[in-house]
C-alpha cells in the first residue's frame, strides 16, 4: 500500500518541489532523507516487532 501511495504522490510532489526551488537537489535530499528514516525504522522498530512476534508464535507451536 505504501508503494502505491508513493508512486501516485511521489512524482507530483517532486515536481512541485522542483518547481518551487528550481533545483533537483532538494528533491533528492528529501528522497535520501526518507530512505535513511525508513532504514532506521526497519532496523530499530521492525526488528524488535518481528522478534517479539516470532517469540510469541513459537511458544504456541
Amino acid at each position: 500500500m505504501a508503494q502505491g501511495i508513493g508512486s501516485i504522490f511521489g512524482g507530483p510532489v517532486a515536481a512541485l518541489l522542483h518547481q518551487s526551488t528550481d533545483s533537483w537537489y532538494p528533491v533528492f535530499a528529501v528522497a535520501i532523507s526518507f530512505d535513511i528514516i525508513t532504514a532506521l525504522l526497519a532496523f530499530f522498530v521492525l526488528k524488535r516487532m518481528r522478534a517479539s512476534w516470532i517469540a510469541k508464535h513459537s511458544l504456541k507451536s
